[in-house]
């Protein structure tokens, strides 16, 4: 006997009809059979169309499921356009799990197109992801977009990682991010001291120096504090030990004088001295 074609008017029926197609999607769902997710699916979708919140429920678990297994192409195809269709219909049901999975996903896209390492970098791509992430996973997504407001900074600075040089574009980027969230860039560029701090503490030498630098200018950037006695303190022992060639490094007349005039640019009278133009 089949089942009984209720109108759309007696809701009783209707949340009935629901529940009966719920519960034959629940037998027909095999979580090791494959083909049996369709036919699942098939029956929930039913059932929530007739009212059935336990339908609904189980509509969303298992798109999630199966945006999951495209994602790590587990039991099926590893494809992410499908990944995202299913993620963002779970999401659209209430699945809190689908939107973390989906603000992963866009993530994983928006780094591709900050760092260029699968794609060609591509900073609007990289940012529309990245604000995508934010709408599904606040936390995460927040912190992604303000790292990659900030990479984008140096990177269009200095010109590096694929990125054209632009001193403009690069201040742009700098302003997004701090009027996105101005206290994590802050936190970011103290996270940057504390490193160099560290590093500063074991001693200089040739293997960490360039990570010290870098931390140091990126902290000067990020922060309100005043780093230009350390700066002056760091370049001027680089170029010390780059004279001598201590604490691993080689003697380099050249890269002492350079380092004495970065010290020199920030006005210390000694370094001047010592600087050959």
């Amino acid at each position: 006997m089949g089942l009984e074609i209720c109108s759309p008017c007696d809701t009783k029926k209707q949340e009935n009809l629901g529940e009966s197609l719920n519960q034959q999607g629940i037998e027909r769902f095999d979580f090791e059979n494959v083909q049996s997710y369709t036919v699942a699916l098939d029956l929930f979708r039913k059932g929530a169309e007739n009212g059935c919140e336990n339908s609904r429920a189980n509509l969303s678990v298992v798109l999630n499921l199966l945006g999951k297994m495209h994602y790590n192409g587990e039991k099926v195809e590893f494809n992410l356009e499908k990944a995202e269709e299913y993620f963002k219909e779970s999401a659209k049901l209430g699945n809190n799990s689908a939107k973390k999975n989906l603000a992963t996903l866009y993530i994983q896209y928006g780094e591709m197109y900050s760092n260029g390492k699968k794609l060609m970098p591509n900073a609007e791509k990289a940012e529309e992801y990245f604000k995508k992430a934010v709408e599904y996973n606040a936390q995460s997504g927040k912190t992604k977009l303000v790292k990659f407001y900030i990479n984008c900074y140096f990177n269009f600075r200095h010109g590096v990682s694929g990125y054209k040089k632009d001193p403009m574009l690069s201040d742009k980027y700098l302003q997004r991010a701090k009027t996105f969230d101005g206290n994590m860039v802050k936190e970011i560029g103290t996270d940057y001291y504390q490193r160099a701090e560290k590093l500063l503490s074991q001693g200089v030498t040739r293997e960490n120096y360039r990570k010290i630098n870098g931390y140091l200018k990126r902290a000067s950037h990020l922060t309100d504090m005043d780093l230009t006695q350390t700066l002056i303190d760091f370049y001027k022992t680089v170029a010390k030990y780059s004279k001598k060639g201590k604490n691993g490094f080689s003697k380099d007349k050249d890269r002492s004088n350079r380092y004495y005039g970065k010290a020199a640019a920030l006005g210390d009278p000694d370094a001047m001295r010592k600087y050959k133009d």
